[in-house]
């Protein structure tokens, strides 16, 4: 009887054991299935963030040069000399009646069209656009420049383009089109030249898309046009596919065959992932991707960005079925404490990172303008004195310039001041452009900044000034569909290595030179005797 019981206690601790160990084995499963989906969701998340944030960066590459080109066609669109060129023609000029060849042989020798051509050669190849050209009030193209191996195109009429009818209307134009003589993919943007308030032509610049392919740098990104059809990536077979959501289609044929000389387009085989609450976002060629997408500012182009995550799934997936086979030969001494350890280790990463993600936060707070995203005064001050500390250890110069934005209480006064903060925002992204890394750029209250230049000469300096002038100058800031144009002016200091003196005599001189600018006109450049060791004076 008691070898009986002994017999039943034993089967049942060995029963016990063995439903235990299925049961902890079977939680080990779930568990390691729930953390690969918490680490697939967690990678998921960081991907779909970093596309967002290479569609931002390619989208504002792009915006820089859509930028410099639309500011060349307003300005050449001022110019007396094509005002006065297309004057002739008159603003109720009709379409020539002459062969192309005709007309391109006619304007060709024209000795009023010739310096027009000539200048917009310069400014195509100075910066590396595809083509300029000037229309009359008929559309006829009476000037051109284009880039080398580009076909003529003088001659050709534009009036049925988009952005020959805006400018007609008095507005600056802008159109994704293939070229009707070139046959490149292009962006085509015009200003409206006006005398006397009357239409006399316009001025266009064509920025080819081949072009634009250095703002992608390495990116996995390809750009559409408004209408959703691709128009520069990486693979070239892309090219003219539509992505998910494009508005071509709503086009009639002749509208289609008139804008892209075609009028059947691919869709890309990428599509939003089913189920209701999907893992990854997007499949595209049949594997999961993250997409990020952000329009340039005018809403020419979208740029649009794809991650590949199917190897970082499949890593995930051997992981954990690693995982749960080493946990589950271990599981019958240590599930208690593996678990409980896990936690611990799980719970003190995610809050050290917690704590990490905030004290970083909070730094970046209080030396960051809230407004502009530069240095703050405060920080300013600190590296100042820092730098005045390091060049007198290590014997090198630096400058220091103070910048003030020109009239900024009329753009306030005229635009409101939701539009001075992005004149200011803009104005900062602007002058960040022109800086080294070393640099370091603040906003001292107000219109006022001020820019640090370690390791810089006088000439470095002035050189830096003027060109930091220059761009602000050429780049104006952008409200929706208005332009606000600003200037700014600049005044700088070189310190030499050695020089005793503190970051308020430092920001005194530099403010000296800033009113001298102001009182010398504005937008312009002023420059104080550098501060040596001896005070020796250098201009």
């Amino acid at each position: 009887m008691t070898t009986l019981i002994h017999r039943l206690g034993f089967r049942l601790i060995l029963w016990v054991l063995l439903v235990g160990s299925v049961a902890v084995v079977a939680a080990v499963w779930v568990g390691s299935v729930q953390f690969a989906h918490s680490r697939m969701a967690q990678l998921v998340e960081q991907q779909q963030a970093q596309a967002h944030t290479q569609a931002v960066l390619a989208s504002a590459n792009l915006n820089q040069r859509i930028a410099q080109a639309r500011g060349i066609a307003a300005t050449m669109a001022q110019a007396s000399n094509f005002q006065a060129a297309l004057d002739r023609f008159g603003p109720h000029v009709q379409p020539s009646p002459l062969s192309r060849q005709e007309r391109s042989e006619l304007w060709q020798a024209d000795p009023v069209l010739q310096p027009l051509s000539e200048r917009m050669q310069y400014i195509v190849d100075k910066f590396d656009l595809h083509s300029m050209w000037v229309t009359n009030a008929a559309g006829d193209t009476v000037a051109e420049g284009h880039a080398q191996g580009t076909s003529s195109f003088l001659g050709t009429n534009y009036a049925d383009r988009d952005y020959f009818k805006a400018a007609r209307l008095g507005r600056d134009g802008q159109q994704f089109a293939v070229g009707r003589v070139t046959n490149m993919y292009a962006l085509y943007m015009s200003s409206p030249v006006l005398v006397k308030d009357q239409f006399v032509g316009m001025v266009g610049v064509a920025l080819a898309m081949p072009k634009l392919k250095p703002a992608l740098g390495q990116l996995n990104a390809v750009v559409t046009d408004d209408l959703g059809v691709i128009v520069l990536a990486q693979d070239p077979a892309l090219l003219m596919q539509t992505m998910p959501g494009a508005t071509v289609g709503n086009l009639s044929a002749e509208a289609q065959d008139l804008r892209y000389k075609r009028t059947h387009f691919d869709a890309v085989d990428l599509r939003p992932a089913q189920g209701p609450q999907p893992l990854y976002p997007w499949h595209y060629l049949g594997q999961p991707h993250a997409m990020g997408t952000h329009p340039t500012s005018d809403g020419a182009l979208h740029a649009y960005v794809l991650l590949d995550l199917g190897e970082s799934l499949a890593r995930i997936e051997h992981d954990q079925l690693w995982w749960f086979g080493v946990v589950s030969v271990l599981v019958l001494a240590t599930t208690a404490l593996a678990i409980g350890a896990a936690y611990y280790v799980t719970t003190m990463q995610r809050q050290q990172a917690a704590l990490q993600a905030l004290n970083h936060e909070l730094d970046r707070q209080a030396n960051t303008d809230a407004l502009t995203g530069c240095a703050n005064r405060r920080h300013f001050m600190v590296v100042l004195e820092q730098e005045i500390s390091r060049s007198s250890r290590y014997g090198e110069d630096f400058c220091v310039l103070s910048a003030d934005l020109d009239h900024f209480k009329r753009v306030n006064d005229t635009h409101g001041h939701a539009a001075g903060d992005e004149v200011l925002r803009h104005f900062v992204t602007t002058i960040g452009h022109n800086l080294r890394e070393t640099d370091l750029l603040g906003r001292l209250g107000g219109e006022e900044f001020s820019i640090l230049l370690p390791h810089t000469s006088v000439d470095g300096g002035v050189m830096m000034a003027e060109r930091i002038r220059s761009s602000v100058e050429g780049s104006p800031a952008l409200l929706g569909a208005t332009r606000i144009a600003v200037t700014v002016s600049i005044g700088g200091i070189a310190v030499q290595a050695g020089a005793a003196l503190g970051v308020d005599a430092v920001l005194a001189r530099a403010d000296e030179a800033l009113y001298a600018a102001k009182q010398g006109g504005r937008n312009r450049v002023e420059w104080v005797p550098q501060w040596s060791a001896h005070a020796a004076p250098c201009s």
